[in-house]
Protein backbone atom coordinates (compact mmCIF):
# COMPACT_ATOMS: atom_id res chain seq x y z
CA UNK A 1 0.00 0.00 0.00
CA UNK A 2 1.31 3.46 -0.81
CA UNK A 3 0.35 6.84 0.52
CA UNK A 4 1.42 10.43 0.34
CA UNK A 5 2.40 12.95 2.98
CA UNK A 6 2.12 16.70 2.54
CA UNK A 7 4.92 18.82 3.97
CA UNK A 8 6.88 21.97 3.27
CA UNK A 9 9.93 23.71 4.63
CA UNK A 10 7.63 26.15 6.47
CA UNK A 11 5.90 23.62 8.67
CA UNK A 12 7.03 22.12 11.93
CA UNK A 13 7.05 18.38 12.44
CA UNK A 14 4.48 16.98 14.82
CA UNK A 15 5.54 14.67 17.62
CA UNK A 16 5.63 11.09 16.40
CA UNK A 17 5.60 11.87 12.68
CA UNK A 18 8.97 10.35 11.83
CA UNK A 19 8.49 7.37 14.14
CA UNK A 20 5.09 6.51 12.65
CA UNK A 21 6.39 6.91 9.11
CA UNK A 22 9.29 4.61 9.99
CA UNK A 23 6.83 2.04 11.39
CA UNK A 24 4.75 2.20 8.21
CA UNK A 25 7.86 1.72 6.08
CA UNK A 26 8.75 -1.34 8.19
CA UNK A 27 5.27 -2.70 7.38
CA UNK A 28 6.09 -2.44 3.67
CA UNK A 29 4.51 0.89 2.81
CA UNK A 30 6.13 3.19 0.28
CA UNK A 31 6.17 6.81 1.38
CA UNK A 32 5.78 9.81 -0.89
CA UNK A 33 5.80 13.52 -0.25
CA UNK A 34 3.58 15.90 -2.19
CA UNK A 35 3.23 19.63 -1.86
CA UNK A 36 1.64 22.43 -3.84
CA UNK A 37 2.95 25.19 -1.60
CA UNK A 38 5.96 26.00 -3.72
CA UNK A 39 3.68 26.77 -6.66
CA UNK A 40 1.02 28.51 -4.58
CA UNK A 41 3.50 30.75 -2.79
CA UNK A 42 5.78 31.16 -5.81
CA UNK A 43 8.75 29.77 -3.96
CA UNK A 44 11.74 28.80 -5.99
CA UNK A 45 14.38 26.11 -6.20
CA UNK A 46 16.19 27.61 -3.20
CA UNK A 47 13.18 26.98 -0.95
CA UNK A 48 12.81 23.42 -2.22
CA UNK A 49 16.48 22.74 -1.45
CA UNK A 50 15.98 24.20 2.03
CA UNK A 51 12.89 22.03 2.63
CA UNK A 52 14.70 18.88 1.46
CA UNK A 53 17.62 19.67 3.76
CA UNK A 54 15.30 20.14 6.73
CA UNK A 55 13.46 16.88 6.03
CA UNK A 56 16.80 15.08 5.78
CA UNK A 57 18.05 16.64 9.03
CA UNK A 58 15.00 15.27 10.84
CA UNK A 59 15.38 11.82 9.28
CA UNK A 60 12.39 11.85 6.93
CA UNK A 61 12.92 9.47 4.01
CA UNK A 62 10.62 9.23 1.01
CA UNK A 63 10.41 6.91 -1.98
CA UNK A 64 9.41 9.85 -4.14
CA UNK A 65 8.83 13.58 -3.92
CA UNK A 66 6.39 15.74 -5.86
CA UNK A 67 6.91 19.50 -5.68
CA UNK A 68 4.76 22.32 -7.11
CA UNK A 69 1.75 20.02 -7.56
CA UNK A 70 -1.62 21.56 -8.34
CA UNK A 71 -3.54 18.30 -8.84
CA UNK A 72 -2.94 15.80 -6.05
CA UNK A 73 -5.63 13.45 -7.39
CA UNK A 74 -3.70 13.09 -10.64
CA UNK A 75 -0.43 12.40 -8.81
CA UNK A 76 -2.12 9.72 -6.70
CA UNK A 77 -3.80 8.09 -9.68
CA UNK A 78 -0.66 8.23 -11.85
CA UNK A 79 1.45 6.66 -9.07
CA UNK A 80 -1.04 4.07 -7.74
CA UNK A 81 -1.21 5.80 -4.36
CA UNK A 82 -4.19 4.51 -2.41
CA UNK A 83 -3.92 6.45 0.88
CA UNK A 84 -3.35 10.19 1.18
CA UNK A 85 -2.76 12.28 4.29
CA UNK A 86 -3.54 15.96 3.83
CA UNK A 87 -4.58 18.98 5.87
CA UNK A 88 -6.43 20.94 3.17
CA UNK A 89 -10.19 20.37 3.15
CA UNK A 90 -10.49 21.03 -0.59
CA UNK A 91 -7.76 18.50 -1.41
CA UNK A 92 -9.33 15.96 0.95
CA UNK A 93 -12.74 16.41 -0.64
CA UNK A 94 -11.37 15.92 -4.15
CA UNK A 95 -9.18 12.96 -3.19
CA UNK A 96 -11.95 11.11 -1.38
CA UNK A 97 -14.42 11.78 -4.21
CA UNK A 98 -11.85 10.20 -6.56
CA UNK A 99 -11.87 7.00 -4.48
CA UNK A 100 -8.55 7.59 -2.73
CA UNK A 101 -8.55 6.77 0.99
CA UNK A 102 -7.95 10.17 2.53
CA UNK A 103 -6.90 10.93 6.09
CA UNK A 104 -7.91 14.52 6.79
CA UNK A 105 -5.41 15.97 9.26
CA UNK A 106 -7.87 18.66 10.28
CA UNK A 107 -6.85 21.41 12.65
CA UNK A 108 -9.19 22.55 15.41
CA UNK A 109 -11.70 25.08 14.11
CA UNK A 110 -11.22 24.16 10.45
CA UNK A 111 -14.21 23.05 8.40
CA UNK A 112 -15.27 19.45 9.00
CA UNK A 113 -16.10 17.42 5.92
CA UNK A 114 -18.72 14.68 5.86
CA UNK A 115 -16.94 11.39 6.47
CA UNK A 116 -17.46 8.35 4.34
CA UNK A 117 -15.87 5.28 2.87
CA UNK A 118 -12.85 7.25 1.62
CA UNK A 119 -12.56 10.08 4.15
CA UNK A 120 -11.62 9.99 7.84
CA UNK A 121 -10.62 12.83 10.17
CA UNK A 122 -7.36 12.16 12.02
CA UNK A 123 -5.91 14.15 14.89
CA UNK A 124 -2.37 12.89 15.48
CA UNK A 125 0.17 10.46 14.05
CA UNK A 126 -0.91 7.52 16.22
CA UNK A 127 -4.46 8.03 14.98
CA UNK A 128 -3.11 7.98 11.41
CA UNK A 129 -1.25 4.75 12.13
CA UNK A 130 -4.38 3.07 13.53
CA UNK A 131 -6.48 4.13 10.53
CA UNK A 132 -3.89 2.75 8.11
CA UNK A 133 -3.85 -0.55 10.04
CA UNK A 134 -7.65 -0.70 9.60
CA UNK A 135 -7.24 -0.15 5.88
CA UNK A 136 -4.62 -2.90 5.74
CA UNK A 137 -7.07 -5.30 7.38
CA UNK A 138 -9.89 -4.29 5.03
CA UNK A 139 -12.04 -2.82 7.80
CA UNK A 140 -12.77 0.31 5.78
Amino acid sequence: MEFLVSATHECGFMVGAREILDMLRERGHKLFLITARTSVYALGEEEIISAKKRLDEFGFKFDGEFWCVNNKVKVCKDNNIVIMIDDCNENCRKLSEAGIHTLYFREKGVEKLPGGKYLVDVYNWMHIYKEILKLEKGKK
